[in-house]
């Protein structure tokens, strides 16, 4: 069985901007990864760019309208395997790709469960700060790259589910 963790990156409109994603096989073996820079129609600001380490030049050189994602999701397995993301973003997804009459029918919140189990009823921000309290090594350098955000993820769930 094939497992898809992905993440989004917004923009200061809430529109996605980014999308990366990490497939595993059933044996935790990482097979391939997935990495999207979405055009919109509004700006990305200067912000967003530096918090998420893009040149915003280069991002328009090389992002592409959300329409052309759809297919290159579907020949990675988005709708094929099972999802994993963290928070909302199987919801934020969804919504988008409906514009297109697609859906990702199996897409599990992770920090539904991971909160649960391991936050003692605190409410914490990101999965960057999770995996920090859980003792895991977080590069700040890497953060909001959404491929290093879906394999942090994988990273926090199989040790979520090894864990006795």
């Amino acid at each position: 069985m094939k497992v898809i963790f992905f993440d989004l990156e917004m923009n200061q409109h809430d529109e996605i901007i980014m999308i990366g994603a990490v497939k595993y096989d059933k044996k935790t073996k990482m097979l391939d990864t997935y990495r999207k820079c979405i055009r919109r129609k509004n700006e990305t600001s200067k912000e967003i760019c530096e918090l998420l380490k893009i040149d915003n030049v280069e991002f328009k050189r090389t992002a592409v309208w959300f329409e052309h994602v759809v297919n290159s999701l579907m020949k990675f397995g988005f709708f094929k395997h099972p999802l994993v993301c963290f928070g909302n973003d199987g919801e934020i997804l969804n919504k988008e790709l409906e514009k297109f009459g697609r859906k990702c029918e199996s897409v599990c919140d992770a920090s539904v469960l991971m909160q649960f189990k391991h936050m003692n009823n605190e409410k914490q921000k990101s999965l960057a700060e999770m995996l920090k309290n859980r003792g895991f090594r977080v590069d700040e350098n890497c953060l909001h790259n959404p491929v290093y955000d879906s394999s942090l993820l994988f990273e926090y769930w199989r040790d979520f589910l090894t864990e006795e």
